[in-house]
Protein backbone atom coordinates (compact mmCIF):
# COMPACT_ATOMS: atom_id res chain seq x y z
CA UNK A 1 0.00 0.00 0.00
CA UNK A 2 1.52 3.12 -1.07
CA UNK A 3 1.53 6.34 0.75
CA UNK A 4 -1.58 8.19 -1.38
CA UNK A 5 -3.64 4.79 -0.64
CA UNK A 6 -3.66 5.58 3.09
CA UNK A 7 -4.33 9.41 2.27
CA UNK A 8 -2.07 10.97 4.68
CA UNK A 9 0.49 13.53 3.98
CA UNK A 10 1.64 15.21 0.86
CA UNK A 11 1.54 12.12 -0.91
CA UNK A 12 3.39 10.49 -3.28
CA UNK A 13 3.29 11.77 -6.50
CA UNK A 14 5.07 14.95 -5.14
CA UNK A 15 2.31 17.82 -5.74
CA UNK A 16 1.24 19.63 -2.29
CA UNK A 17 -2.07 18.89 -1.29
CA UNK A 18 -3.89 21.94 0.43
CA UNK A 19 -2.87 25.20 1.40
CA UNK A 20 -1.02 24.88 4.46
CA UNK A 21 1.31 21.90 2.43
CA UNK A 22 1.36 24.93 -0.51
CA UNK A 23 3.13 27.59 1.64
CA UNK A 24 5.42 25.13 3.79
CA UNK A 25 6.80 24.38 0.27
CA UNK A 26 6.62 28.25 -1.15
CA UNK A 27 7.89 30.03 2.35
CA UNK A 28 8.35 33.49 0.20
CA UNK A 29 4.54 33.27 -0.52
CA UNK A 30 4.07 32.71 3.46
CA UNK A 31 6.30 35.63 4.62
CA UNK A 32 4.38 37.97 2.09
CA UNK A 33 1.40 36.95 3.11
CA UNK A 34 1.99 37.74 6.56
CA UNK A 35 3.50 40.99 5.78
CA UNK A 36 0.42 41.82 4.13
CA UNK A 37 -1.75 41.01 6.99
CA UNK A 38 0.49 42.85 9.40
CA UNK A 39 0.57 45.68 7.29
CA UNK A 40 -3.30 45.51 6.57
CA UNK A 41 -4.04 45.09 10.16
CA UNK A 42 -1.84 48.18 11.52
CA UNK A 43 -3.91 50.47 8.29
CA UNK A 44 -6.60 49.15 9.71
CA UNK A 45 -5.93 50.03 13.45
CA UNK A 46 -4.88 53.78 12.50
CA UNK A 47 -8.40 53.62 11.44
CA UNK A 48 -10.58 52.99 14.41
CA UNK A 49 -11.91 55.91 16.00
CA UNK A 50 -11.73 55.87 19.87
CA UNK A 51 -14.16 57.45 21.47
CA UNK A 52 -12.88 58.58 25.50
CA UNK A 53 -16.01 58.96 26.62
CA UNK A 54 -19.04 57.47 25.06
CA UNK A 55 -22.27 59.53 23.90
CA UNK A 56 -25.06 59.08 25.98
CA UNK A 57 -29.16 61.02 26.89
CA UNK A 58 -29.20 62.63 29.92
CA UNK A 59 -33.06 63.07 29.56
CA UNK A 60 -33.64 59.52 30.33
CA UNK A 61 -33.62 56.97 33.83
CA UNK A 62 -33.97 53.28 33.61
CA UNK A 63 -35.05 51.97 37.50
CA UNK A 64 -35.36 48.34 37.76
CA UNK A 65 -37.59 47.25 40.68
CA UNK A 66 -37.64 43.49 41.32
CA UNK A 67 -40.72 42.38 42.83
CA UNK A 68 -41.84 38.73 42.17
CA UNK A 69 -44.79 37.30 42.27
CA UNK A 70 -46.41 40.66 42.51
CA UNK A 71 -49.24 41.73 40.23
CA UNK A 72 -49.55 44.53 38.12
CA UNK A 73 -52.02 46.57 40.02
CA UNK A 74 -49.76 46.11 43.31
CA UNK A 75 -46.50 47.23 40.90
CA UNK A 76 -48.73 50.20 39.61
CA UNK A 77 -49.61 51.12 43.31
CA UNK A 78 -47.04 50.23 45.49
CA UNK A 79 -43.58 50.59 43.59
CA UNK A 80 -44.21 52.82 40.47
CA UNK A 81 -46.10 55.25 42.30
CA UNK A 82 -43.38 55.78 45.10
CA UNK A 83 -40.32 55.80 42.44
CA UNK A 84 -42.21 58.77 40.48
CA UNK A 85 -42.58 60.56 43.88
CA UNK A 86 -39.32 60.18 44.78
CA UNK A 87 -37.87 61.16 41.31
Amino acid sequence: MSNTDAGGGAGGSGTPRGPIAWFAANPVAANLLMVFLIVAGAIAGSRLVVQNTPEFDLRRIAIKIPSPGASPREVQEDVVRRVEEAI
